[in-house]
């Protein structure tokens, strides 16, 4: 496992990118051969704004979103990847 004790996992290792990004109003996830368990994205203040279990979906509208930075956390069945997400 390419990851520390914490379970944070070094997305260097695994196919997971998502794009454009930053963006207008969507990002799209793309994680080949990853079993995903569920997505959280977090606002600067740590607070959860969107969540999706299950059937998580490949594209993610951001669009009733409003501008700034967020947190987006994957569960993976290896652990988490976080990525900073800019919407424009």
């Amino acid at each position: 496992q390419s990851g520390d004790t914490t379970g944070v996992l070094d997305y260097n290792h695994y196919p997971f990118s998502l794009y454009p990004n930053p963006t207008p109003d969507r990002i799209n996830l793309y994680a080949c051969g990853m079993h995903l368990i569920d997505v959280q994205l977090f606002d600067i203040h740590g607070h959860i704004v969107e969540m999706w279990d299950g059937n998580i979906p490949k594209t993610i509208s951001l669009s009733h979103l409003p501008q700034g930075s967020y947190v987006l956390r994957v569960h993976t069945e290896e652990g988490f990847l976080y990525r900073k997400v800019v919407k424009y």
